[in-house]
């Protein structure tokens, strides 16, 4: 019987396989983990110092906002032009003619805050959302802005900020705008087309015969003939200012700034509506004038303008309010007065509406004439809801060799004067008064 014996040795043992690709790995990988992590901490070094730069940013151009804000709710214009100084000259124009309109909007809202709430810098300056708030609705816009000798101001939008170009037809009118203004256009053009016909078909405006070129207005050496088409631009730039227009016995040419241009924190309904009524106004006035042309020369200037911004629809809010704020202190009277050419200057009856009328507008032509086309605009709409055209068409007419415009009334209409008188104000109380409100 033998004993066997199995030797073995602490080399016979299987160790684990040495990872030797891991261990020469190791110290690269730390170095790549290195270059991975240091352009992220780069970058948001990066970030945070744009933000840093915003928030700054934003600080300044809110001081700036609301020195803006307060000389709108003021009525300063100086203050509100000095704010503007450095930015482009169409710029400071198109807001120096708007400044009646922008300040009506603000004044309505003395109690709004604005504030800066967001901001994008660029290469030319910066883009910011500014917001205004009175409790109850909140209105949101975006304003530029740009570096001026070391100093922020309110700049106009850049031009590639307009969008793409667009065109719109109806008939003989064609609207040409950009961008989001694209909708407006789309329902302008329509509106227009109707207007030419009303002037064309109802109150008989001529076709052209000849051609008319150099004429500053419709009526500047006579009755314009009917253009063969009419072309309104929507100008992304403030280079339109608000309406400006070229006549030819061919085409009528309108250009309007786009409403984005406008410092009113405006919905889009709301500039749809403005720019729309604007240009039917624009367009409509001296077409229906031209259609109400006589030999006695041009018709009343008041019914005329009236009418024809009952036509166009052209009624804006401001109006309404001037006419509801009128009914409180009896001015219609004093309107009805003024448009007749009455001497005033000895009567003490007008004294205490004249001092009202001059407290109210302080000397404010803008204010006057807003107060004048939104009487004017409510005549129109008094007469235009209760005669044919082809009775108004010959009123006008009339108009033009009858001083004053109360004998064309009774000749056309059958109205007196006093008669006019009761029935307007009778209107103005159902339409505009507190029972209306």
């Amino acid at each position: 019987m033998g004993i066997s014996f199995q030797w073995r040795t602490s080399s016979d043992e299987q160790l684990p396989p040495v990872e030797w690709r891991a261990l020469v790995r190791r110290r690269p990988a730390r170095w790549m983990l290195a270059l991975v992590v240091l352009p992220v901490l780069v970058a948001g070094l990066a970030a945070w110092q744009v933000r840093s730069r915003e928030r700054a940013v934003a600080a300044e151009l809110q001081r700036l906002v609301e020195q803006e804000v307060l000389a709108l709710q003021a009525g300063q214009r100086d203050i509100l032009m000095s704010l503007l100084q450095g930015a482009p000259l169409h710029w400071r124009r198109y807001h120096e003619q708007c400044f009646y309109r922008e300040s009506a909007w603000y004044a309505a809202r003395p109690g709004a805050q604005v504030r800066v709430e967001g901001v994008r810098l660029t290469a030319d300056g910066a883009e910011a959302t500014v917001t205004l708030s009175d409790g109850r609705d909140t209105r949101r816009g975006t304003w530029y802005f740009t570096r001026v000798s070391g100093r922020w101001c309110h700049t106009a939008p850049p031009l590639e900020s307009s969008g793409a170009s667009c065109t719109a037809e109806a008939g003989p009118i064609l609207v040409v705008a950009s961008g989001a203004d694209c909708a407006i256009a789309e329902q302008l053009a329509p509106e227009l087309e109707a207007l030419y016909r009303l002037a064309a078909e109802t109150y008989g405006l001529k076709a052209s015969s000849g051609d008319a070129k150099g004429q500053e207005g419709p009526m500047a050496a006579g009755p314009m003939p009917r253009p063969e088409r009419i072309r309104v631009d929507i100008e992304p730039t403030a280079r339109a200012v608000m309406l400006s227009v070229s006549y030819s016995s061919h085409m009528w040419s309108f250009s309007v700034a786009s409403p984005r241009l406008a410092l009113e924190l405006w919905s889009e309904e709301e500039r749809s509506a403005h720019t729309r009524a604007t240009v039917r106004l624009g367009v409509g006035w001296p077409l229906l004038q031209a259609a109400w042309w006589s030999e006695g020369g041009s018709p009343d200037w008041l019914l005329a303008q009236g009418l024809a911004a009952w036509h166009a629809q052209a009624c804006q809010p401001t109006w309404r309010e001037a006419v509801a704020a009128s009914l409180e202190d009896g001015s219609p009277t004093l309107f009805l007065r003024l448009w007749a050419g009455d001497d005033l200057a000895d009567e003490e009856a007008a004294g205490p509406l004249l001092d009202t009328l001059a407290a109210r507008f302080n000397s404010s032509g803008e204010a006057f004439t807003e107060w004048c086309m939104a009487m004017a605009y409510t005549v129109g709409e008094f007469l235009g809801e209760r005669y044919p055209p082809e009775q108004l068409a010959r009123l006008l007419r009339a108009s033009a060799g009858q001083k004053p415009v109360w004998k064309a009334l009774e000749a056309e209409l059958g109205l007196t004067r006093a008669e006019f008188e009761a029935g307007w104000l009778a209107h103005l109380e159902e339409r505009y008064g507190r029972a209306a409100q």
